[in-house]
């Protein structure tokens, strides 16, 4: 659409709602270019008008045809059938036309001339006309249920995964403030494939007639999990895997979408006929992944770390840390009627030699998150098993898919044939690294093949091997052969036959540096936000709730400083060097405190119970605060990193004290 057309779509949107929100018609909102999926494709018409969006109730369409209007009307067609229609309206130069459906056929039923005006108050005229006849179309226009297109139900899935999703993502964002170590994932794309993984368990349930007569929004989530239990092989296992970490429970604004949209589906009988049903199955799954997005690797025995859900007739198992991908290669086979495989919900670096299959095995190994403190242990254990005899020195500042590469390595059998994609990145690593050494030593690399950011690579285990290695750096270009005796000669080599630019350095570069900082706005936002909550003001407001205190007076000139302590007998001095002494831990906490908040005059109570008592109260509001702090960092920010680094200065900015005195 040209940018005029889209401007002038966006008008006619604003006037629209403005006649919606004023006026008497059976519309409540309406969309300017929202994607659908139709028979022809995604499209985008210039207006949709619903009734109500989150049950899929369009009331009509407007579109503006730019020249061919024999296209345009075919267009037409399969919005109105994608959206449960059967009418639509083309906007065109010289007149506007609601158009019938039927059986295929097109027919004009209305026409409203336009004038040559371009005058504005006009075309609202003429729109409020146009919403006029689309309130009986709107009505009685739509499509019965029997006869509703895999593409409806499809677009009703997609709008109860959009409006599922913002409270999901701002659950695992909260969920994951109580981790003190970087993640080996993006948490927002982890909460999109929640989102859409208990999407495809309800519809699963549903399917298989596994859900009781009635629930309730908030049992949806425990009701589904525990009725997949009871579907047949190998759904009752294969569909209910969840992420570690993920939060126990759906939030309340997703269960309420899902629930809508179970209401809505057992309206609309989507299990009648099981035709329709697994065409819009199969149609949410493709869009969700590329068709035949794992490439010639697919066609091996076992696969890791799959991009896609795998077709392959004579899999046998599947390694994957994501149960969306399990889940939608179960559901996928299925439809197709192909056998199902063993699946995996685990690490790569659980195989072990007995357990990794024996045949082909192709891996993804594509992730460049850095390993953390945490599970530095955990990889050194594992890589003792898979090469005993080696010690490997394993940096934080690593990516995982290298060791996970040398983990799968020392898994596999002589001669076995292995398939591996990862980063081209590899080139960069330096040539007495362990890997280079591991590849030259114990396999023969019979093909190295760049792919956009990957490289793929084909090697089985033969010691010693001299035989060349073809390397292309285009698939369809002439290969070039090296033979790869020397790990620093065939990495550079390798560069230049890849085309690739020279490493800046030789040695593995930190990946994903996270250098997202929080903008101002976003912390001031987060700051009133705060205050609104309230601020806790020692020692004055903890003063009220003390029962007959004898309250001792000071006057002090910041900072105080301790100058000795002995058996509980403390000596200060202020910022004049006056002396200040006193007797108790809990006397001393309280005056550096107010000396850190800033008081230079205040009242504290003199009886020690009392005393212990204020702070105690104090601890804990400041816990629940930082708590409270924590939350709506990280519902801000994408980059766990970052949100911790807004938690420390917003903190630092209320001049509050160090968490690690409330906390411990």
């Amino acid at each position: 659409m040209s940018p005029h057309l889209e401007q002038f779509a966006h008008q006619l949107k604003s006037w629209a709602q403005d006649i919606i929100d004023h006026g008497r018609t059976p519309f409540r909102r309406v969309d300017c270019l929202p994607s659908i999926v139709t028979e022809g494709g995604v499209t985008r018409p210039p207006l949709i008008f619903w009734i109500n969006r989150q049950s899929m109730m369009a009331g009509g369409i407007v579109l503006l045809p730019k020249k061919n209007l024999a296209e345009e009307l075919q267009r037409g067609r399969h919005c109105a059938e994608a959206l449960g229609l059967s009418h639509f309206v083309t906007w065109e130069i010289e007149q506007v036309r609601l158009w019938r459906t039927s059986n295929g056929e097109i027919s004009e039923e209305k026409c409203f001339p336009l004038p040559g005006t371009d005058h504005p108050d006009f075309f609202q005229h003429l729109l409020r006309d146009l919403i006029d006849a689309l309130k009986i179309p709107a009505v009685t226009g739509a499509i019965p249920q029997d006869q509703r297109s895999h593409h409806y139900f499809h677009n009703l899935f997609n709008i109860a995964e959009e409006l599922a999703l913002p409270a999901l993502t701002d659950a695992f964002r909260s969920q994951r403030a109580e981790e003190l170590e970087g993640m080996a994932f993006d948490v927002d794309q982890r909460a999109l494939e929640a989102n859409r993984l208990f999407l495809l368990q309800l519809l699963t349930a549903l399917r298989f007639s596994l859900l009781p007569d009635s629930l309730l929004p908030e049992d949806l989530g425990e009701v589904v999990i525990t009725a997949l239990a009871r579907a047949p092989e190998p759904f009752n296992t294969s569909l209910a895997y969840r992420w570690e970490g993920a939060p126990l429970s759906l939030p309340n604004e997703t269960a309420i979408c899902y629930h809508h949209l179970l209401l809505r589906l057992q309206q609309l009988r989507w299990t009648t006929p099981p035709q329709r049903m697994q065409k819009s199955l199969r149609n949410l799954l493709d869009s969700w992944y590329p068709v035949r997005g794992n490439g010639p690797m697919e066609n091996a025995d076992m696969l890791l770390y799959p991009r896609t859900p795998a077709t392959n007739p004579n899999l046998t198992a599947i390694l994957s840390d994501s149960p969306l991908l399990l889940a939608g290669t179960a559901v996928t086979r299925e439809l197709a009627g192909l056998p199902q495989p063993a699946y995996y919900y685990d690490s790569l670096l659980s195989l072990t030699p007995e357990t990794l299959c024996r045949g082909s095995v192709s891996a993804w190994l594509l992730s460049s998150i850095p390993i953390s403190r945490n599970e530095r242990a955990q990889f050194g254990a594992r890589l003792r098993t898979s090469w005993p005899h080696r010690n490997f020195k394993i940096l934080t500042d690593q990516p995982r898919w290298k060791w996970q590469m040398i983990h799968l390595l020392g898994i596999c059998q002589p001669h076995q044939r292995l398939q591996i994609e990862c980063p081209v990145a590899l080139v960069e690593i330096a040539s007495d690294d362990p890997l280079w050494a591991l590849l030259c030593e114990y396999f023969h690399l019979r093909e190295i093949v760049k792919s956009r950011h990957s490289l793929s690579l084909s090697l089985s285990r033969s010691p010693l091997n001299t035989e060349p290695t073809r390397i292309k750096a285009v698939a369809d270009q002439a290969e070039v052969s090296l033979v790869f005796t020397e790990p620093e000669h065939f990495r550079r080599q390798l560069i230049s036959v890849l085309q690739l630019s020279e490493p800046q350095a030789d040695r593995d570069r930190p990946v994903d540096r996270i250098t997202h900082q929080a903008s101002k706005n976003v912390r001031q936002q987060i700051i009133e936000q705060l205050q609104t909550h309230g601020i806790p003001n020692f020692p004055d407001q903890y003063l009220y709730f003390l029962d007959h205190p004898d309250m001792l007076h000071y006057d002090i000139t910041l900072p105080l400083k301790v100058t000795s302590r002995l058996l509980g007998q403390f000596d200060m001095i202020d910022g004049n060097g006056q002396p200040l002494s006193g007797y108790g831990e809990e006397l001393e906490q309280a005056l550096l405190l107010c000396s850190q908040l800033g008081k230079t005059s205040f009242d504290l109570p003199g009886d020690r119970q009392q005393l212990v008592q204020i702070l105690q109260h104090y601890r804990k509001d400041l816990d629940s605060l930082h708590q409270l702090l924590s939350d709506l960092s990280y519902r801000q920010m994408e980059k766990p990193q970052a949100a911790r680094n807004l938690v420390r200065n917003v903190w630092k900015k209320l001049a509050l004290p160090d968490p690690e005195w409330f906390k411990n």
